[in-house]
């Protein structure tokens, strides 16, 4: 079955595959065709099995692709993690345990993210790129940053829905009115890493991040 994106930006796929490997694919079998029925060569039907095994889709990724991440952590663009402890003595917070995460990555984005301590092992998430937000991640929780237009959140739910994921909360935050939003979603259930790619397939959305429990 021929299965086209919801976004145009999204890649194309029919069956278990996407078009690009369907093609390679098809391209190796025609290949090695010709190459058995004329030199009894057998290894590009190898070649052909081994590939389109390796570009098989589970969960919006293949194993060829997890290949290459992998490699391409350990050998080549392995993250680099730096920090440091910075005392705020000029802001009024609060709650007195208060922490202020800044996660800044190579581009030059930044994250900012406030936690507090509660007592007991609890903590509570107050903040995220100042604007005010309120969980505890005692959930498992879907993070949604997206601009503010009609239609997000009907999208997020019903990406919850496919995967028969139970909302237990649900909070929507936003700077302003038309500006960046940050959806909040708890949940009993898991939340798989594929439904990150599907939220994302909306064009409002910006980031996605899972907290699993």
């Amino acid at each position: 079955m021929y299965i086209y994106p919801d976004n145009l930006k999204s890649k194309a796929s029919m069956w278990l595959w996407e078009l690009k490997d369907l093609a390679v694919t098809g391209i190796i079998v025609l290949v090695s065709v010709f190459a058995f029925a004329y030199a009894k060569l057998w290894f590009p039907m190898v070649i052909a099995g081994v590939y389109a095994f390796l570009t098989i889709q589970v969960e919006d990724t293949t194993i060829l692709k997890f290949i290459h991440y992998a490699c391409a952590y350990f050998l080549m663009e392995q993250q680099h993690y730096e920090w440091r402890y910075t005392a705020n003595e000029t802001e009024e917070v609060d709650h007195p345990n208060t922490v202020d995460i800044i996660m800044t990555n190579e581009e030059g984005q930044t994250l900012t993210v406030r936690g507090e301590s509660l007592g007991g092992g609890k903590i509570r998430i107050s903040r995220i790129n100042q604007v005010a937000v309120d969980f505890t991640g005692e959930y498992s929780t879907a993070i949604v940053i997206h601009k503010d237009t009609p239609g997000v959140v009907a999208h997020i739910t019903r990406c919850l829905a496919e995967d028969n994921i139970n909302i237990a909360f649900m909070k929507l935050f936003r700077e302003e009115k038309g500006q960046t939003a940050y959806s909040i979603v708890e949940s009993d259930d898991d939340l798989p890493d594929s439904l990150c790619g599907r939220i994302l397939q909306n064009p409002s959305v910006r980031d996605v991040m899972l907290v699993h429990l």
